[in-house]
Formats: C-alpha cells, sequence, structure tokens
C-alpha cells in the first residue's frame, strides 16, 4: 500500500503523522448512483434537512460561495410543538471478535465508550445511537485478524435487523497497520453494517473512524470517490467527463453526452456540491498540516484549479484527528436512510403520572429489557425516592409543590431515560397582561388530565369558556385601571391550586395604536400566542454546559429565570435576539424561563443535566 510503503522516506515526525492517517475500504457497488434517489436532486435533500429542523435557505445550492460550504449545521432550531429537531436515535447490536482462545479486542465496557464516542462526532446530524446490552462475542481468529477478507462473511452471518450493526476486531488484514474499518452501504445486502479495528487505536481514533464508516452505513461516500467511473479508484485521477471540479459551477461539456450541462459536483465525485472536491487526500502525501488540518499542496484539476479538499470533513481520508464535520447535504442523505433503518428495538421508558402533588408518593416503573437486571434511580433534590431502588420500580415522594426529574440507567446499554414531572405550582396562565377596556381576550392554562376549572375575575366579565382551561373575557373600565383574572384548578392535586394574572389597562396616547380586539395588535392577538410561543426555544434542551435561547426577534423580552423553588436566579432586560446562556454552573434539575413583553407573558421550561 502507497501510505505504507511512503513512511520508510519520511522523518520521525511524518512517520508519527502519517500513522494519523486510515484506509477506509468501503467502497459503493458499482453503477449504484442509478438507484440513488438523491443523485440530481440536491432540492430534495433541502426539503429532508428544513423537514428535521435545519434552518437551510432556498437558495442553498445556487449560491455555496456566498453561504459558506457549511451554513445550517449550527443553525438547528428547537420549536415546542413538534416543529423543530427530532433527535433520531438508533440502536447499536455489538459484535466483538476475539482470538480463539478468546483474548484480544475491546470489552464491554470500552464498547460503551466507544458509543459514547461517536455520539459526540455525531450530535451536529441530530442522530444518535444507544447499544443494545445483548452485546456478542466470538472467538474467531481469522476475523479479527483478517477482518477485510472476512467482512462478507460475518456481516452476512451476525446480524440484527432494523439495527446499526457495528463488528469490533483487531485489524484488517494482519499486516497493514492504516486500516481502519470498513462498511456497508445502505442497498447492499448486508446494510447497516460495518467493522472498525482496535488494535494500535487511540480511542478518540476509533471514534472518528467509527463516525466514518457510520457515514458509509447512511449513503455517503468518500469525498475523493470517483462518482460514475469504473476505471478509476479516486476522483483526482478521473477524465475530464469523470472528474468533480475544484469550481462548483462548471458544468459537463458537449461531450459528456449523458450528463451534458449539469453540474460536474452533481454528477461526479461524492455527488454533492457542498463538500470540496477531494482528489484523495491519502495518496499525495502528508499534504495536510496536522497542527491546524489545512491543505497545503498546490496539485491542479483537469482545468488547471488548485484542490482546495476540505481535510476536516469526516467523509475525507484526512489525518483522524482532523475528521469533525458534515457538510448539510451530508446530513440529510444520512437523516433519510436514518429513517429507512426503521428501528424497532424497544428503548427504555419511563411510565407514570406527569405531575406529583406536595407530600404525595407516585408509583414509577421502567418497561424490562433483554439482559437489564439493574436499575438505578435518581431524582431531583425535591423528591425522596421512598422504595425500589434496583427493580424496575420505584416509589418518589414529592417535598414540595414544585416539579423535577426522574432519571434511570440501567446495568448495561448507555441509553439513560428522563421523565420530567410537573409540580402543582407550576401552571401559568397566559395571556395580555395589559389591555384595552371594553375589548374582548383570552386567558388560558395548560390541559391537565383530570383536572376541573373554576375562573373568576375583577374588573371583567366572562364570556365563554367557564369550566375548561380557556376563557373569553370582556375587560370592564375600573378606576384602578387594572383586573385580575382567577382560576381555581381542582383534582389536580389534593389541594386546590390557585393562579391569577393582573392585567394593566391600555388607553391609546397621541402616536399608539388604536385599541383592537385582542391587544391593540392584529398580529400579535392571544389566538396567535401558541404560534408565537412556538418560534421561542431553547437549544440544546436538556442541557449541560449551555443552552441558546432563540428569539423572535420582532419585539423586545425581558427575561426572568427561576428555579424549582420559585426563587428568581437570573434576569435578563430587552432581549431581542438569539443568546446563549452559560448553564454549566446551575444546579441540575428544571428551570423556568419567563418572557414579557409589554403584553404577553410566555413560559418556556429547561432541563438542566450533567
Amino acid at each position: 500500500m502507497f501510505v505504507f510503503f511512503a513512511t520508510f522516506f519520511m522523518s520521525a515526525q511524518e512517520q508519527n503523522d502519517e500513522r494519523n492517517y486510515f484506509e477506509c475500504n468501503s467502497t459503493p457497488r458499482e453503477g449504484a448512483y442509478l438507484e440513488d434517489p438523491f443523485f440530481l436532486n440536491s432540492e430534495a435533500l433541502i426539503d429532508i434537512l428544513n423537514e428535521n429542523g435545519f434552518d437551510m435557505p432556498r437558495d442553498y445550492l445556487d449560491n455555496l460561495d456566498t453561504y459558506g460550504k457549511y451554513i445550517g449545521t449550527e443553525n438547528r432550531i428547537n420549536r415546542n410543538g413538534g416543529f423543530g429537531v427530532t433527535i433520531k436515535e438508533i440502536p447499536v447490536k455489538a459484535w466483538i471478535y476475539r482470538e480463539n482462545n478468546g483474548t484480544g479486542n475491546v470489552t464491554e465496557t470500552e464498547v460503551q465508550q466507544i458509543i459514547d464516542g461517536l455520539n459526540t462526532r455525531m450530535l451536529p446530524t441530530t442522530i444518535q445511537f444507544y447499544l443494545l446490552c445483548d452485546i456478542t462475542e466470538i472467538n474467531n481468529s481469522n476475523y479479527t485478524n483478517f477482518a477485510d477478507a472476512n467482512f462478507d462473511t460475518f456481516t452476512s452471518s451476525n446480524r440484527l435487523a432494523n439495527a446499526m450493526n457495528i463488528h469490533f476486531v483487531n485489524s484488517g488484514d494482519g499486516s497493514n497497520p492504516s486500516w481502519g474499518g470498513r462498511a456497508n452501504f445502505p442497498d447492499e445486502p448486508n446494510s447497516y453494517s460495518c467493522a472498525i479495528r482496535d488494535v494500535g487505536l487511540t480511542n478518540g481514533e476509533k471514534f472518528s473512524i467509527l463516525a466514518h464508516e457510520i457515514g458509509h452505513t447512511l449513503g455517503l461516500s468518500h469525498t475523493h470517490h470517483f462518482g460514475r467511473s469504473t476505471n478509476h479508484t479516486d476522483n483526482g485521477g478521473c477524465g475530464d467527463c469523470h472528474q468533480e471540479s475544484v469550481s462548483r459551477t462548471k458544468t459537463q461539456e458537449f461531450s459528456c453526452i449523458s450528463t451534458f450541462g449539469e453540474k460536474k459536483c452533481d454528477v461526479n465525485g461524492d455527488f454533492l456540491c457542498d463538500t470540496a472536491a477531494d482528489p484523495r487526500l491519502i495518496t499525495l502525501g502528508p499534504n495536510v498540516n496536522v497542527s491546524n488540518c489545512m491543505y497545503s499542496e498546490s496539485f491542479t484539476d483537469n482545468w488547471g484549479d488548485i484542490w482546495t479538499p476540505d481535510a476536516t470533513n469526516m467523509m475525507s481520508q484526512s489525518f483522524t484527528n482532523c475528521l469533525s464535520l458534515f457538510s448539510p447535504l451530508q446530513i440529510g442523505r444520512m437523516l433519510y436512510y436514518a429513517n429507512d433503518l426503521n428501528p424497532s428495538h424497544p428503548a427504555l421508558t419511563i411510565n407514570g403520572k406527569d405531575y406529583i402533588c406536595d407530600g404525595d408518593i407516585e408509583t414509577y416503573s421502567a418497561n424490562t429489557l433483554q439482559n437489564v437486571s439493574t436499575y438505578t434511580w435518581s431524582t431531583s433534590s425535591n423528591f425522596t425516592i421512598v422504595s425500589g431502588q434496583g427493580t424496575n420500580t420505584v416509589s418518589v415522594q414529592a417535598t414540595n409543590a414544585n416539579g423535577g426529574l426522574i432519571n434511570l440507567i440501567t446495568n448495561c446499554g448507555n441509553k439513560k431515560e428522563t421523565k420530567e414531572i410537573s409540580g402543582s405550582n407550576e401552571v401559568e396562565m397566559y395571556g395580555s397582561i395589559t389591555a384595552c377596556p371594553s375589548m374582548e381576550y383570552t386567558y388560558s392554562i395548560p390541559s391537565i388530565s383530570g383536572a376541573t376549572y373554576y375562573w373568576s375575575v375583577n374588573n371583567a366579565t366572562i364570556i365563554s369558556g367557564q369550566n375548561t382551561h380557556s376563557v373569553d373575557v370582556i375587560i370592564n373600565a375600573h378606576s384602578t385601571n387594572v383586573s385580575s383574572i382567577m382560576v381555581q384548578i381542582g383534582n389536580h392535586c389534593t389541594q386546590v391550586t390557585n393562579n391569577n394574572l393582573q392585567v394593566v389597562h391600555h388607553y391609546p396616547q397621541n402616536g399608539d395604536p388604536p385599541c383592537l380586539d385582542n391587544g391593540g395588535n392584529n398580529d400579535r392577538d392571544n389566538s396567535n400566542l401558541n404560534e408565537l410561543a412556538a418560534r421561542i426555544y431553547l437549544y440544546p434542551n436538556p442541557a449541560n454546559l449551555t443552552t441558546t435561547l432563540h428569539l423572535d426577534n420582532s419585539f423586545l423580552f425581558n427575561l426572568e429565570v427561576f428555579n424549582i423553588y420559585g426563587e428568581r436566579t437570573h434576569a435578563y432586560n430587552a432581549i431581542d435576539s438569539s443568546f446563549s446562556i452559560d448553564v454549566s454552573t446551575w444546579e441540575n434539575g428544571i428551570y423556568m424561563f419567563k418572557l414579557r413583553t409589554h403584553d404577553t407573558v410566555i413560559i418556556k421550561k429547561l432541563i438542566k443535566n450533567k
């Protein structure tokens, strides 16, 4: 192999750097592009990204140079009401191959660590993996030491349907130190299967190589792929009709009959125009600066443009420490095939009431899963586990009327489950806090299963909605210029919960808009309150280090943050755009974000987890 041979002519430092290259023997089957649903159909990938909550411009494909190659990957949204990002969780079936005598290769604990590392690499894609508990260990020296030669055999005979099958081996072919892994593509018989080697790799290298192989299982080619050509092994050596050019706008010449007029980046290489054309980094020697991961050679494509391959793209064959990014179109492809995998294996779930009242004891249980024998529960500080620790059923008592969290992990697998519990004092009322007398307004609280509602008002008249969770009222003029809206919630807890909102009367003055129903602004009436709330979201949520509050920047908001004890912990004034909040030092638990404009209160809830 070229890389192995080249090390004889390198310095010690160059040889150390070269060790960080790896060879991937994954190659799509010939002619696969003919059945590819996205060949010459990149617009469909933009649709998939937007459907999954990525804020992608509609003209992204036409303005790659203007937008930059990775626009959208950091603009993920997480709206309430089902409009935003949903984390796609894929179960992993792990296969460990050892020597005939049962020695060698990773431990089950190390497999868990590798899956955790894979998830850190895949986080920007919104695709995450959890380990199924039934890890299989097989003693077969041929499989573990000559994985490349036996790849088709063990991926065919050892596989679990509707899961990602990851095979852990000692080495690829017994001699090549650069062999890192291999994968099957989603159109192949043994789809959703890949292998990575253990011997001679650091954990960080394993994380990156596995993310690279997972990219293949979810439909991605190498960035140096030779596209439609059957006569070459990489894009750099292809002829004019089959080489992906450096230019993102260059089109196929007249002589390229079947693809005449199409963009070269659409029909050649990896068929994705937002990944830079790559001649094949690994074949050109140590041409990447290992410290800044920048390509540093001056080789040119067939039209004289200098190659500028992206040495950080996860699907390149660059230094493993450089592999870190997927492009938006790559993410779109992976999301499509992740959905197509259709995982059907049961995940960990917690069943029980969604609220606990002060002093009450409630029972929560988890479903039973194969090979799970120990259940470890934990709660926020205002809950106490009364009994059942270690089993799949626990009794939990609340020590106050605030909500909290119930967490569960098991003795195997890496899927942690958290259930959010509401308290009786967390029921918030929504509606205008300034109002024009004689106008009609809507006030509501969240619907609570089994609860009863009784509304009362001061200096207002209830028009409709009594005994429901939402009422329409007319604000009556009064010398105090204040009205009150109140609701009593019964059957929610042993006590009756009271909730009220003070409404300040508004009389338009010179320059103010006239009084209209629902607050003086047709674009902000309460019938659109849920829509406004959906445009305000926290991501990530749950959060560990930071969370970003994305705002509707048409309005100024004041923000107050309260902990589960009702104590105000933070306050921010005159916010009109998205901003990040450092939550790394906050205690674990639930925080209420109360956003106020001149006439509206919107509540968002954040879960803080370590």
